[in-house]
């Protein structure tokens, strides 16, 4: 009789993860005999004999932890008559399929080593096993072998070499394996005065005296460098802050362990699971109030970001005599590329650190930390880089052949695809910089072979003027032009499954429009590569770029815009009254002859207006700023418990306008006269082709008006909030057909507080929000919005 045989083909997260060693351990626990291997296209298995059955579904249902399996076929197979069970060399099929995880956070077992005196990688900065470690950051190519990655440099040593060939080690065929007398090493550089503040010993331990000491070090980490000081030294804080020229923009603060975090933020129970996950991101969460925090670390904000040690490296800066609280933020200086080589390092920051903590493993990938918080139950990214990339996301429709989609201009991601996989890459900045624009074509060329995708077709923005527009022709293939709001909602709407028709809202900052125009508060109906607008904000003037800068600007010109009664005037004036008189003339007249003026319906510059006239942010100096100070005065008013009643009497406004919407409709309804909350106008469409209006008259003067009484900025950005997400949700009332589902994307949906209040709205009218999760609600998604685009407009034509 023949024996059984089988040949299974895996494909997913399934290098780099212990998933070899997985098998052949439950190859002998079955009793299945053969091989397995990886290859350019995943993991093959040859088995036979034993509890086959038994084998396969055990290959599903006990994989290790960072494995994740994607496609699994079995298909019969000529038995070999393997005596045993082994791990193959790797072979090249020309597929390239094969997926590279992303870099882990170091793992329990891992950390206990390392604080083990008997351990001999005791204080080893580059401890890792099957279960941690870097992968993405030092893989050159596919399949993921040692000779592959940056760890090719170091031979193994005979310990480590008999824990890499052992199947019982955690370490077996773990490809970053090292130890002391084998791997990496650390190194201090620095003035010698400075070092020897640092007193004897290890470069580790000489570099935490350092920091404990107010020295400002750059650390080279896992996906590039950052600056670290004590974060409980404010005049530390204050320095480094000057020599990063980050005027405000917060700083990141590492901390010891996660008991440490809780006594520092209000931890919910998601947020600590993100904190620990094997992705490690940075979780920005509610301040504690009282603790010996310097302001000068989040101005302006009652939030912190917050991340624990994800490497040996960061896990030993903390001693038990130490500082428990470290700044972590990137070295690069505000709106540069991340800093990754020690040559550019070093030179990039001199006069800014004062010592460097190096190392010899080269970074191939440099990769930011990632940045999220928990919005209405769920993740919400700011940043999708370090932990999550190069990790595919699928997509709805398969791709007609490879493709590449450059991103957006701003917070710049780029995707690359092929069949029913997107990868989209890690953060790397605005593309008005230079030096981002070059990290990009960097990133750009080695992506596709981490990705196995050779593109044959190229996508970009819609606007004329943006890098990536004006670089796509030069890469000698085939482009296609992808309007950017409608990428912003094909994104969401891939990332549910849902098919078309849907609805949904894509409020941001700016973004090129059919019609010529910025645009930035849209609600759309139809599906991916078939957009109908249905309803967008007015179109308000913006006197120049300066305005972004000097949000003061927008509220005055608007008020001017929007209050031109003759009653109005107490009402523009206090603007006035707080600009210089000669600009508020200059803006007046520049207004009226309608020069060096662009027409925008951005949500995003609406926020900028309210938050210069409520008085809490009146100088811009990092892309949403304004935004995010509007947000933190409002929830900061609404926790109060002198504001309960009102904040009851509030909700309950919003609350009885959306009954008048529901049963009068959308373009009837009106808010009550002597009600507080600021309403949006919608006006009919005045043909069947053109969409509704939010006219803005109404809603700017409830602001004005409230501001005139003296209300505090906290209570005006509390109205604001409430009533932007009553005017969204009555605009998906009125124009989502009937469909109680609808989706949300764009920047202004980072705001934590509009997002939960709309979403506690929605679900009082029977609706539900679908908010996007595995990419950022801003311009981070573009890319693979992009490629979803390209695929459903390939199956349309």
């Amino acid at each position: 009789m023949t024996e059984e045989a089988w040949r299974i083909n895996i494909q997913g997260l399934v290098q780099g993860v212990g998933f070899r060693p997985f098998v052949h351990r439950l190859a002998g626990e079955c009793g299945v005999r053969g091989w397995v291997r990886n290859t350019d296209a995943g993991v093959v298995i040859h088995a036979e004999g034993g509890d086959m059955g038994g084998f396969y579904r055990r290959l599903q249902s006990e994989t290790p932890p960072l494995a994740v399996i994607l496609r699994l076929e079995r298909t019969p197979a000529a038995a070999e008559h393997s005596a045993d069970f082994r791990i193959m060399a790797s072979a090249l099929t020309g597929r390239r399929e094969a997926l590279i995880s992303p870099d882990a956070a170091l793992c329990p077992d891992c950390r206990r080593e390392l604080r083990d005196p008997g351990d001999r990688r005791f204080e080893y900065a580059f401890a890792n096993c099957t279960n941690c470690g870097p992968r993405y950051t030092v893989v050159r190519s596919r399949p993921y072998d040692r000779a592959r990655t940056t760890m090719a440099a170091f031979t193994l040593c005979p310990l480590c070499a008999r824990e890499y060939a052992d199947p019982a080690d955690r370490r077996f065929h773990a490809q970053p394996v090292a130890c002391p007398a084998c791997g990496p090493q650390v190194r201090l550089e620095g003035p010698a005065d400075i070092l020897a503040a640092g007193g004897a010993g290890s470069p580790l331990r000489r570099a935490t005296r350092l920091l404990a000491r107010g020295f400002i070090l750059a650390v080279k980490g896992l996906g590039g460098f950052h600056l670290a000081c004590d974060a409980l030294n404010g005049e530390a804080v204050a320095r480094l802050r000057r020599r990063k020229e980050r005027d405000d923009k917060p700083l990141a603060v590492m901390a010891r362990d996660l008991a440490a975090a809780r006594r520092l933020a209000r931890l919910t129970p998601a947020e600590e699971e993100q904190l620990t996950a094997p992705a490690a991101p940075v979780v920005v969460a509610r301040r504690r109030e009282g603790t010996s925090l310097p302001a000068a670390l989040t101005p302006g904000l009652s939030t912190i970001g917050l991340l624990l040690p994800y490497t040996p490296l960061h896990e030993l800066l903390f001693t038990p005599d130490g500082p428990d609280f470290l700044v972590m933020t990137s070295a690069n200086l505000s709106g540069r590329p991340l800093l990754y080589s020690d040559a550019a390092a070093l030179a990039a920051l001199e006069g800014r650190a004062e010592a460097f903590l190096l190392h010899d493993r080269e970074i191939c990938h440099p990769c930011d930390d990632s940045v999220l918080t928990i919005t209405a139950g769920g993740v919400s990214f700011f940043r999708r880089a370090r932990g999550y990339v190069p990790a595919p996301l699928p997509l709805p429709l398969p791709c007609p052949r490879p493709v590449s989609a450059l991103g957006a201009e701003m917070k710049n991601a780029f995707c690359l695809a092929r069949e029913n996989m997107a990868f989209v890459s890690q953060y790397l900045g605005d593309m008005g910089e230079y030096a981002n624009f070059q990290r990009l074509r960097q990133e750009y060329a080695s992506f596709q072979a981490v990705a196995g995708v050779s593109p044959e077709v190229v996508l970009h923005d819609a606007h004329p003027a943006y890098a990536t527009t004006r670089w796509a022709p030069s890469l000698g293939l085939p482009c296609r032009a992808i309007w950017h709001h409608e990428a912003h909602l094909a994104a969401v709407q891939a990332e549910y499954g849902r098919p078309g028709p849907v609805g949904g809202l894509v409020c941001d900052g700016t973004g090129y429009g059919r019609d010529g125009h910025s645009w930035g508060f849209e609600f759309f109906r139809g599906t991916a590569g078939a957009w109908r607008r249905a309803g967008h904000m007015e179109y308000m003037p913006v006197a120049g770029e300066i305005s972004l800068t000097r949000p003061l600007r927008l509220a005055y010109a608007w008020s001017l815009h929007l209050l031109r009664a003759p009653a109005d005037g107490p009402l523009w004036q206090r603007l006035a009254a707080r600009l210089p008189a000669r600009e508020a003339e200059a803006l007046a007249a520049q207004l009226a002859a309608g020069v060096g003026l662009y027409q925008t319906s951005s949500c995003g510059r609406l926020f900028d207006a309210v938050s210069a006239l409520a008085g809490v942010c009146l100088r811009v100096t990092y892309e949403g700023q304004a935004a995010a100070e509007l947000e933190d005065a409002a929830r900061r008013w609404g926790e109060r418990a002198d504001t309960r009643s009102q904040r009851r009497d509030l909700y309950g406004e919003a609350r009885r306008f959306l009954r008048r919407v529901a049963g009068e409709g959308l373009y009837a309804a009106r808010p009550e006269t002597d009600g507080a909350l600021p309403y949006f106008t919608f006006r009919a469409p005045p043909a069947a082709a053109q969409p509704a209006l939010f006219a803005l008259e109404s809603f700017w003067r409830r602001l004005c008006l409230a501001e005139v009484a003296g209300r505090e900025p906290g209570y005006i950005a509390y109205i604001f909030h409430l009533g932007l997400a009553a005017g969204i949700c009555a605009a998906v009332m009125g124009l989502n057909e009937g469909d109680r589902e609808f989706f949300t994307a764009g920047g202004v949906f980072q705001n934590k507080l509009l997002t939960e209040t709309l979403a506690e709205l929605a679900a009082d009218n029977g609706l539900t929000l679908r908010y996007p999760r595995l990419l950022p609600p801003g311009d981070g998604g573009i890319a693979f919005g992009q490629i979803v685009t390209y695929c459903a407009e390939e199956q349309i034509s």
